[in-house]
């Protein structure tokens, strides 16, 4: 999405890279300013930012009413697609900067400045097919493959179904037509069934009864709600899931090592765990 874009466009270790990504952007507020002092409401300091030179959002508005905010949603929800940038709501914020100090923070956020989310957008199609996907901690999670969609300017082909209760809440079956959304505005989530477009000849999903990846006897977890492959230490897809685990940024933040190449390590059984990962030779690695 937008902003994911923006983030990793900055990242670039190559400043080059991110010079061609012609990123633009609007100022709202201040960090540090020394030997002025800066306007203390939150209008007049968007006035005076645009004074200086720098881009501020031309549909900022200050409202004199509460009561007028629920009509301010509606009009942005109408012309959000008309104003040639991606946005996923609004932020409502207390004018007075005085007053920021004593309406103070939450454990995460201010409490002078609400966000506000829009609903998100939502498409229809067709779950084709549906299969079978094994984790690291040895969860079998049921995919969907869908007849390509697109939502919010991005192509949807599959969505995630989570667990055998899930499927059962929303009553889902293959060959069924389903609502799609990106939970987040980012995440895709099949929502429900169009029941009155549902054919026929719709199958039921089936859970296997041994895992796809080692062809070992399922098991269903202590609460009933997950069925799990307790092969933990032969288990390929659980051995690729907790090694793409250890070299992700979250783990070890090993560069370079992807689920590709520990895929093709794996397959030649060069390695079977983490720390096969700190004997490799250059000698075994050349010829791959």
């Amino acid at each position: 999405n937008s902003r994911n874009a923006a983030s990793g466009s900055l990242r670039q270790l190559d400043s080059a890279v991110t010079a061609r990504r012609r990123l633009s952007l609007y100022c709202y507020g201040i960090g540090v300013c020394e030997g002025y002092q800066p306007p203390t409401k939150q209008n007049l300091l968007c006035q005076w930012l645009q004074t200086l030179g720098f881009p501020v959002c031309e549909t900022n508005q200050t409202l004199a009413d509460p009561q007028h905010l629920e009509d301010l949603l509606h009009q942005a929800e109408a012309s959000r697609k008309q104003l040639g940038y991606d946005i996923d709501g609004l932020v409502f914020k207390w004018n007075d900067h005085q007053d920021y100090t004593r309406l103070g923070f939450s454990s995460r956020t201010p409490r002078f400045a609400v966000a506000y989310k829009f609903a998100p957008e939502q498409a229809s199609t067709q779950i084709e097919t549906v299969d079978f996907q094994v984790g690291r901690t040895g969860a079998v999670t049921p995919v969907a493959h869908l007849t390509p969609v697109q939502v919010g300017g991005v192509s949807i082909s599959r969505a995630t179904l989570h667990n055998r209760q899930e499927i059962k809440r929303k009553d889902l079956r293959i060959g069924d037509t389903v609502l799609v959304q990106r939970a987040g505005d980012v995440i895709p989530e099949v929502v429900a069934v169009v029941m009155s477009m549902r054919p026929d000849h719709a199958q039921e999903i089936q859970f296997p009864s041994h895992c796809p990846s080692c062809g070992n006897l399922l098991k269903q977890s202590d609460n009933g709600i997950q069925t799990l492959c307790d092969n933990h230490h032969a288990c390929p897809a659980q051995q690729l899931g907790a090694l793409v685990h250890f070299v992700s940024k979250a783990g070890m933040n090993i560069t370079g090592l992807g689920v590709s190449t520990l895929q093709q390590l794996l397959e030649q059984k060069l390695i079977q765990d983490a720390a096969d990962l700190y004997s490799l030779t250059a000698q075994q690695l050349s010829p791959l």
